[in-house]
């Protein structure tokens, strides 16, 4: 799924678990974290480095899953990459390469958002 960002999302801060905002600055071309109770705030520049998303299976529960990889230097249609589940070693399918400005993302089953992973507030 494509995702854009056309509100802010709401996530529960790392530092004072208090809900902070996740919002994209087209301007400044960044993402932003922001609490307003502690006044943290952290962001990340979107470059122009490659997105790659990963198919893999895991040997030990036989669950498939899907992650990104954010590296330059795949060249190769098969990489080795972690478990979510198990936490081992496998090798997965590249998939696809992805631009900077789209982005494909995981399922959230595991209630986490991009850039920051941090957990969703609600």
């Amino acid at each position: 799924m494509i995702y854009s960002f056309c509100t802010d999302i709401i996530v529960v801060c790392p530092k004072c678990s208090k809900a902070g905002i996740i919002c994209f600055n087209k301007e400044r071309n960044i993402i932003l974290f922001q609490c307003e109770y502690c006044y943290i705030e952290k962001e990340i520049t979107l470059n122009e480095t490659h997105t790659f998303e990963v198919t893999a299976q895991c040997t030990l529960n036989r669950k498939y899953f899907r992650t990104l990889v954010h590296d330059e230097k795949i060249y190769r249609k098969k990489v080795r990459i972690k478990c979510p589940y198990y936490n081992e070693s496998v090798i997965g399918d590249v998939s696809n390469i992805i631009k900077s400005q789209c982005i494909v993302f995981q399922s959230i089953q595991y209630r986490r958002k991009p850039y920051f992973h941090y957990p969703l507030y609600f």
